[in-house]
């Protein structure tokens, strides 16, 4: 009797073991499943960063480019001039005058406009980057759930 009885409890041991084996297997693949999804949106937040940086870069450089040219426009001692020599040019350089202070008002606003986006981006940046780093705890913690399965 104990012939059988020691099958049969083999029998059960060995079905309990593969019981568990395919548990591991299932747990393992969910979890490498979590992993892949978790993987795919990292990338789409590291592709959000790397855009973002390269728009602030752009901006930069337009931000530059603006300062350099409100800088040239209010050096140019032709335009802080206005000479009068009849009528004529007295009318039109009361215009020039005119014209220009509005354009560099124009620029004024354009600038600290293009100022108040890039601190959005850098705004923007950091929220991301924030959410980046939970991407990759939560990335660590699963591969670490996975590693001691």
């Amino acid at each position: 009797m104990s012939g059988i009885f020691g099958e049969a409890a083999a029998a059960m041991q060995r079905a309990a073991e593969e019981a568990a084996a395919r548990e591991r297997e299932r747990r393992r693949r969910h979890l490498q499943n979590q992993i892949d999804e978790w993987i795919g949106k990292l990338s789409v937040v590291n592709k959000q960063i790397s855009g973002l940086e390269k728009e602030k870069e752009n901006l930069e450089t337009y931000l530059g480019e603006w300062e350099e040219q409100k800088k040239k426009c209010n050096g140019n001692d032709v335009l802080s001039e206005i000479v009068i020599a009849d009528l004529f040019e007295g009318v039109c350089a009361d215009n020039i005058k005119d014209d220009f202070a509005e354009a560099v008002v124009l620029m004024d606003r354009l600038y600290s406009g293009g100022n108040a986006m890039k601190g959005d981006v850098d705004t923007q940046i950091a929220g991301l980057r924030r959410q980046e780093s939970q991407f990759n705890a939560k990335l660590k913690s699963l591969r670490d759930e996975l590693n001691s399965i």
